[in-house]
């Protein structure tokens, strides 16, 4: 008889067994999985996010982007609150933990946990949503920003309909993720549909921005850890807040709240005027 597997670990099959389809996936991947976010402009995405924050804001100045697990939701990830809600979280747990020390992508974690959402409403989720452990003042500083023309981004390798649920729940104009689909009777499908990495937030800013006319001087990267490094490299200014030894390194200047406005004094001005 075997030993049991320790609660959260991975055995050494199943990370063998990501690490190839990862790679199996990542020689396939297709030009629309390459630059998805020239797929969306194509798409008119953009145009119509444009459109309505324009529209809301009446001329944008800047772009602020903050990233949800463990920024906005402080000490833990979205997702892994999620996952223990539906009794998957020490995979999970132990997925990420590979994750953050670089042994596997976000492709692979998203493609490994996909299926446990099979059949799901994410109007299920709405309670866990409730719990989540949100730094406090959010809603204040989106507001505060929304008030001076800066278009407010989640962005984050979460699943979106989590980015989503928590956009609307502080007043964000927009989020990103990755995504899944709903099936006709609207459960997800369990199936990635587009996966979006550390890369893609710092592609997705640069996109918005450009479709905005806001320079890059002008976009703040709020994050704490690996996956906001390429974003800090391309903003203008750059926060780790709650950070990891590296994305303190990588910011503009680092901080530690639980209060969000917080970071608001540590913007230029001549940043957020435009």
């Amino acid at each position: 008889m075997q030993p049991s597997q320790p609660a959260g670990s991975v055995d050494d099959a199943l990370v063998q067994s990501l690490r190839r389809r990862e790679a199996r996936m990542t020689a396939a991947a297709t030009l629309r999985d390459q630059h998805f976010c020239q797929e969306r402009e194509r798409g008119g995405l953009f145009d119509a996010l444009s459109e309505r924050i324009q529209r809301a804001h009446g001329g944008v100045r800047a772009i602020v982007s903050i990233d949800l697990d463990g920024t906005l939701v402080h000490g833990v990830s979205s997702g892994q609150l999620v996952a223990d809600s539906l009794g998957h979280g020490d995979m999970l747990r132990a997925l990420e933990n590979e994750y953050d020390a670089g042994q596997l992508s976000a492709r692979a974690v998203a493609e490994a946990e996909a299926s446990r959402f099979r059949g799901l409403r994410t109007a299920a989720l709405d309670d866990v949503y409730g719990r989540m452990p949100y730094l406090d003042g959010i809603a204040e500083a989106t507001a505060w920003l929304g008030g001076r023309g800066v278009v407010t981004v989640v962005n984050t390798l979460a699943w979106s309909f989590i980015a989503a649920a928590v956009r609307d729940r502080f007043g964000f104009d927009c989020s990103t993720g990755v995504q899944m689909l709903c099936d006709s009777d609207g459960r997800l499908t369990g199936r990635v549909h587009r996966h979006f990495d550390e890369h893609d937030k710092a592609a997705f800013v640069k996109a918005l921005a450009a479709r905005l006319g806001v320079p890059l001087s002008c976009v703040v990267a709020i994050g704490d850890a690996r996956s906001d490094l390429p974003l800090f490299a391309l903003a203008g200014f750059s926060i780790a807040l709650n950070g990891t030894p590296s994305a303190r390194a990588a910011a503009s200047c680092a901080i530690d709240t639980r209060w969000l406005p917080d970071v608001l004094d540590l913007i230029p001005t001549e940043v957020l005027s435009g």
